[in-house]
């Protein structure tokens, strides 16, 4: 070995013990005397990082760095943070990953809501703390035990509240630390989690004793697609540790992970934390290849596994699982020992604060000044006022934003009815369609089609089935008060058969079901089996539809009574 070589090994085996010596020489002469042995480092090897090779004599180089074997820098979007993973310290790495997490979570991309709201201004987001609104759940934390656990669900499903409480202030009780957060589809459950999340990573003063806590936030189709076999028999901890391991790889790359999962899963274990799982609903309870009639299958192993991950937490930390209601009305799908929150429908304050924000966060992108932007919303919450129908769908988040885009874009709602609704089924069919990636157990990428290439099928034919279904529950539903209030019930076995003579013989019926209970579209899964459009008056509108014949297709005979 090389006089240069023996000093740089020194030099570096130094460098690795001066860390333990913090508590006897202090901060500063520590960090002082780090930043001296970095400089002498950096002067014998201007190019490498531990093991590459040692270059001396005269190196000439007329662009560029001399790389004499491997090169390695770090970087976290435009912040440098070393030439090696191992040369930064784990506590900025987990700086890195809060930041990289708040950047994730403070986007609300409008284009997946409605595109033209792009044509009308330039190709950008409006942050989702700009326009966040706080939500309400139905009854306080334990509230509900004395009624039986699940009493909320049927409130929930009728739009009806009991008392409100904000969620955030539910999720902060002083002793319930375990909770899953019930919503029906675009009840607003996934942009809570994106804002808590957001706000923990970026600092954002909340209520004690959410307050600095670490935040955690992991997809559960992408875990169990990830982390969980679909040969699995049982859940365990373990795989939400690798799912957690795998997200910080996909916001820091994969050596800065290696480096950061130890600290924080010390951190986690030692101080605890807040951990969002978001979305147990869309974990299938089997997977494709496994009768439904087949035990717990995936969805099964999940909750196993974020039970025995949850118990391994210290008291201190919480954790919150978002649901729709079918998935978590089953005794076998709850997690034991965490408490049942129900979201809340807008209320008619919370309906006026998000138009007001929405419309002053869409003024840049508008070229709108504040009085304009304050007269666009005043005029959606006339609208709001004066067409009782509105007012309901309102009352629903994702329905409110499709109208406030709609409005956005058009610059007014269509004063016809029929044209709202037909727009809006068009914005909720769009989402159907939007293509989603996972990444499989094995690292590969699997992109999800959208609901009309998954069948093979145009949207002409998706728009028929869902028209000659509505029509058949709205004539079954027939008079009485549930007309006038809820969707109907659609059962497993009607979907199909409205479906079938629009679709190929080849077609696997569980397909179809499986984007109705995963995916926020104009069915969505009510209970497990059971389906309803997302709102009555959108029911009503698709049964009109079939009998004014508005989708020109080939003639296919309505299995129903229809025609």
């Amino acid at each position: 070995m090389s006089d240069a070589q023996s000093q740089l090994a020194e030099l570096r085996r130094k460098l690795a013990s001066l860390e333990s010596l913090r508590d006897v020489l202090g901060n500063d002469a520590v960090t002082k005397a780090r930043a001296e042995l970095e400089t002498r480092i950096h002067a014998l090897v201007p190019i490498g990082t531990g093991g590459g090779a040692f270059v001396a004599g005269d190196v000439r180089v007329d662009r560029g760095d001399f790389v004499g074997r491997d090169k390695w820098q770090l970087w976290i979007e435009r912040l440098y943070l070393g030439r090696s993973p191992d040369e930064v310290p784990p506590e900025t790495l987990l700086q890195a990953y809060l930041r990289a997490l708040a950047a994730d979570c403070r986007r609300l991309p409008l284009g997946v809501v409605d595109p033209r709201f792009l044509q009308a201004g330039p190709e950008s987001t409006v942050p989702l703390p700009d326009i966040y609104v706080d939500l309400d759940v139905l009854a306080p934390v334990r509230e509900e035990r004395e009624k039986g656990e699940m009493a909320p669900l049927g409130r929930l499903a009728r739009g009806e509240g009991g008392e409100r409480t904000p969620v955030v202030e539910a999720i902060a009780h002083p002793t319930a630390t375990r909770f899953c957060l019930l919503g029906d589809a675009g009840s607003g459950k996934t942009t809570f989690v994106h804002y808590l999340a957001y706000a923990l990573a970026a600092g954002v003063p909340l209520d004690a004793p959410l307050q600095g806590l670490l935040p955690v936030r992991l997809v559960l189709r992408q875990v169990a697609a990830r982390c969980i076999p679909a040969e699995a028999t049982a859940g365990e901890a373990s795989m939400i540790w690798d799912a957690l391991r795998a997200d910080l790889a996909v916001h820091l790359g994969d050596q800065a992970a290696a480096v950061l999962f130890p600290h924080l899963q010390g951190r986690l274990l030692e101080d605890g934390g807040l951990v969002l799982l978001d979305g147990l609903d869309e974990v299938p309870a089997t997977p494709p290849s496994v009768p439904p009639t087949a035990g717990g299958g995936r969805r099964g192993c999940l909750l196993e596994a974020v039970a025995a991950f949850a118990n391994a937490l210290p008291a201190s930390s919480r954790v919150v699982v978002t649901a729709r209601p079918y998935a978590y009305a089953e005794p076998q799908w709850h997690l034991p020992a965490f408490e049942t929150l129900t979201l809340a429908p807008f209320s008619d304050e919370q309906v006026a604060r998000f138009l007001e924000r929405w419309y002053q966060a869409v003024r840049p992108a508008m070229g709108w000044d504040e009085a304009v932007a304050r007269e666009r919303g005043a005029q959606l919450q006339e609208a709001l006022d004066s067409r009782p129908y509105l007012a309901d769908l309102a009352t629903r988040p994702l329905l409110l934003t499709l109208m406030a885009t709609l409005h956005t874009s058009w610059g007014q709602l269509p004063e016809d009815r029929a044209d709202l609704y037909e727009e809006t089924v068009k914005l909720l069919l769009s989402r159907w369609q939007r293509a989603r990636e996972v990444k499989t157990a094995s690292g590969e990428t699997v992109t999800e089609p959208g609901i009309a290439r998954a069948l093979a099928v145009g949207e002409d034919r998706i728009r028929a089935a869902l028209h000659c279904l509505a029509c058949q529950v709205h004539e079954r539903q027939g008079a009485g008060s549930e007309r006038e209030t809820a969707p109907a019930d659609i059962a497993e076995g009607e979907v199909l058969a409205a479906f079938a003579p629009f679709l190929p013989e080849d077609v696997n019926p569980g397909v179809l079901l499986s984007y109705l209970e995963t995916r926020a579209g104009l069915l969505i899964g009510r209970a497990p089996g059971v389906y309803a459009f997302p709102h009555r008056s959108f029911q009503e509108y698709l049964a009109a539809c079939h009998l004014a014949g508005v989708v020109r297709v080939r003639f296919v005979p309505c299995p129903g009574q229809c025609v």
